[in-house]
């Protein structure tokens, strides 16, 4: 198998993993939610804000099926950047600290630069933050994923070089 093969191959599996284990637990809970006809009604409409919050106060379901996809990219994305990590520190904990370290401390770091509505805590719970948008929301999962993969490819062909 080429190193490209197994390099798309490996970062497939784990991105559709990744989503997968995060957005099946949030469809289960609404399909639990949705079963026992108990949708969340003591959220009011304008406590909601965000991206998406135009959406909820008439179509709870959408915002809702909204956020697990939204989840899905989440936990694909961070997967992938969390596989590559293990590129640079061979560490079973490294995926796990780089990762967190990278999403708690995004947002305070970009504000000292005034660009703290960038910060990735904003990809997951985007309804804390009244400056996100749908596109910023997607460009900012889009530059992760592909800074992530471009990074990592380059640095496994570098690894398999070396060991050759």
């Amino acid at each position: 198998m080429s190193i490209k093969k197994y390099f798309i191959t490996r970062t497939l599996s784990t991105g559709f993993l990744g989503g997968l284990i995060l957005s099946f637990l949030l469809l289960l809970l609404l399909l639990i939610s949705l079963h026992f006809g108990k949708l969340p009604k003591s959220i009011l409409n304008n406590m909601i804000s965000g991206a998406f919050s135009s959406i909820y106060p008439n179509h709870k379901i959408l915002y809702s099926i909204i956020f697990i996809i939204n989840s899905f990219i989440f936990g694909f994305v961070f997967s992938i950047l969390g596989m590559v990590t293990t590129l640079f520190w061979n560490n079973k904990y490294a995926p796990t600290i780089v990762t967190l370290i990278v999403y708690l401390f995004s947002e305070p770091l970009l504000s000292i630069i005034n660009l703290g509505s960038l910060g990735f805590t904003n990809l997951f719970l985007y309804s804390e933050n009244n400056l996100t948008t749908p596109l910023k929301i997607n460009l900012e999962f889009f530059t992760i994923l592909v800074l992530s993969i471009i990074v990592g490819y380059l640095k496994m062909k570098r690894l398999l070089k070396i060991n050759d």
